[in-house]
C-alpha cells in the first residue's frame, strides 16, 4: 500500500480516476473517496488503518483524526498485551514457588531428624513429621498447646528455659550467641550408642512409666 511505503498517510479523493489504480477484489465496496494512514510503532509500520467514501473530500485533518485514533488504539492492544503477559508470568511464579513449597516442606518433614519451632514462650509453633513420631504426639496436641520444657526431665527442662532467657536477653541486637538454643537444642543428655557420643534430650514419656530419650 501507499501510505506503508511512504510511511504517511495517503488520500485519493477521486479513486476511480486514479492512473495506476489496480483496482479491488471482487464484492468490494466501490469506491469514490479513499483515506488510509499507517500506525507506526518505533520505526515499524504495525498496523494499516482505511475509511472510505465520505460525503465531502478527505483532507489533513481528517488523516490526524484518524491517526490519533489508531495511535490510541495500539496503545491500548500494546497495554492489554503487556498485561496479560505480567499475568502468565505472575501465574507462572506462583506454580513455581507452589513446587518449591511442597519440596521444602517434604524436605522438612521427612527429614531424618526431628524439627520445631518454639514462641518466645517456649510453646510448639511448628513440628516435623518425624518429631512427632519419636514423640508420640499428634501436632494438634503440641502446637499451641505444649511447651517444649513440658517434655523434658527436670535438668533438661532448666537448661532449656536459661536458654530461652538468655535468647530474649539478646534478641534484637543482631547478634547470635554460644546460648541461642536454636544452636542448643540437645545440649543436655549426652549419651553412649554403638560406641558413639550423642547428644539429645531426656523427654518425659506420658504414655510409659519413665522416660525415653529423643535425638533432635
Amino acid at each position: 500500500m501507499d501510505c506503508v511505503r511512504q510511511r504517511h498517510y495517503v488520500i485519493h479523493n477521486d479513486y476511480q480516476n486514479l492512473p495506476d489504480r489496480k483496482g479491488y477484489p471482487e464484492g468490494h465496496i466501490h469506491l469514490l473517496r479513499h483515506l488510509s494512514v499507517p500506525v507506526l510503532d518505533g520505526d515499524r509500520v504495525v498496523a494499516v488503518a482505511g475509511v472510505g467514501n465520505k460525503v465531502e473530500p478527505y483532507d489533513e485533518t481528517d488523516a490526524r483524526q484518524l491517526s490519533l485514533f489508531m495511535n490510541g488504539m495500539w496503545a491500548l492492544l500494546q497495554r492489554k498485551r503487556a498485561e496479560l503477559a505480567v499475568q502468565q508470568l505472575n501465574a507462572e511464579l506462583e506454580r513455581r514457588v507452589q513446587e518449591r513449597t511442597v519440596e521444602v516442606e517434604d524436605l522438612y518433614n521427612h527429614a531424618p531428624c526431628g524439627y520445631h519451632s518454639l514462641d518466645s514462650n517456649g510453646l510448639f509453633v511448628r513440628v516435623n513429621d518425624t518429631e512427632l513420631r519419636c514423640l508420640g504426639y499428634s501436632r494438634d496436641e503440641l502446637i499451641g498447646r505444649k511447651r517444649f520444657a513440658d517434655l523434658l526431665t527436670t535438668p533438661a527442662a532448666s537448661v532449656s528455659s536459661a536458654a530461652m532467657r538468655c535468647s530474649k536477653s539478646v534478641a534484637g541486637k543482631g547478634s547470635r550467641t554460644g546460648n541461642d538454643p536454636q544452636k542448643r537444642r540437645g545440649l543436655p543428655g549426652a549419651v553412649e550408642r554403638n560406641g558413639c557420643s550423642q547428644l539429645g534430650w531426656w523427654l518425659r514419656d506420658e504414655s510409659v512409666d519413665g522416660i525415653r530419650y529423643f535425638r533432635p
